[in-house]
This record gives C-alpha cells, structure tokens and sequence, in this order.
C-alpha cells in the first residue's frame, strides 16, 4: 500500500465509508484496509475523532491546525497549544484573547488554518526528534467538554509534499 491509498483510506474512513467499500474502490485487499484502520485505532466509534487532524512543516514553519479541528471545538475565535513533552502530546483547547498563549484563529473559508510558531515547531522537532525534511500530521481525540483537542505525537506520521498539497486544496 502507498501514502497515496493510506491517505485516501482515513479520508473515506472520516467520510464513514466502511472496510468493503474502501477496499472494492482503492482496488486492494480488505484485509489491508481493515489491519491498516486497526493499527492507527480508525472505526467507526471514532471517525468525527480522524477528521481532527493537525499538520507539522519545518519546511512551511508552520503548524497547521485542520479547519475540521477548529469546527470540533465549536469554532472558537482563539486558541493555544498545551503540549505534554513527557507524553509527547499537544492540545488545541479553546481560550479567551486574555489568556497566556492565545492565538487567533482565521475566519476564511479554508480547510486549514495556518499559525507560524516557530518556537512551538523547535520544541516539538526536538521532543519527538523528527527529521527537518519531513512533514506530518496527526489525528486528534476530541474532548468536547474541556473543549480541547488530544495529539499523541507518537502516532504522527510522515507524508509526502503530494498529500500535504492535497490536504489544502
């Protein structure tokens, strides 16, 4: 399986599209789709979860917090980030303009919304230690109550410039 067909099978997993139909339209083996799915825990209790995702480019310099991700936190006006470098995990949790690390979040109409934090991107390559030349993205846990949104970075994973495009069309 390429980057191109695991791209497009958390794409139509978040779309609620089932094993069968995943398998039938990318042309590859029902077992592949399904062990991919169970290795990176995408079903069907969890696909709202696999549509808030999160993007990192030390080429871009920029973090990219997917519009889905905005929505699932009741579309806020500000943000921060809270990250755990024990755990290696980043939040998105909602937050007043007043508050320590506020970042406004953009109102266009685009899929993604693009915050360069160039301390943020250093912090976070050297916790994880991920090579400069790569770019990833990680799905979230969505915490509605404490509006937040949960990264574990260590199930980021690495993507090609092709699908970080693709991503933002």
């Amino acid at each position: 399986m390429n980057d191109k067909e695991r791209l497009q099978i958390v794409k139509m997993r978040a779309a609620g599209k089932g094993y069968g139909t995943i398998a039938k339209k990318l042309g590859i083996p029902l077992s592949t789709v399904s062990s991919f799915c169970r290795r990176r825990r995408i079903n069907k209790d969890n696909n709202a979860n696999r549509a808030a995702g999160i993007s990192f480019s030390w080429k871009g310099a920029c973090v990219h917090i997917y519009q889905n991700t905005i929505k699932a936190l009741g579309s806020p006006r500000y943000v921060r980030f809270l990250f755990d470098d024990q755990k290696k995990h980043l939040a998105v949790q909602v937050c007043s303009p007043q508050e320590s690390g506020a970042i406004r979040v953009s109102v266009e109409k685009r899929k993604i919304n693009y915050i360069s934090s160039l301390v943020m991107l250093r912090l976070v390559w050297k916790v994880c230690n991920w090579e400069k030349k790569d770019t990833l993205r990680c799905y979230g846990k969505i915490y509605k109550k404490n509006q937040v949104v949960d990264f574990d970075l260590n199930n980021a994973e690495r993507i090609t410039e092709e699908e970080f495009m693709a991503e933002n069309e």
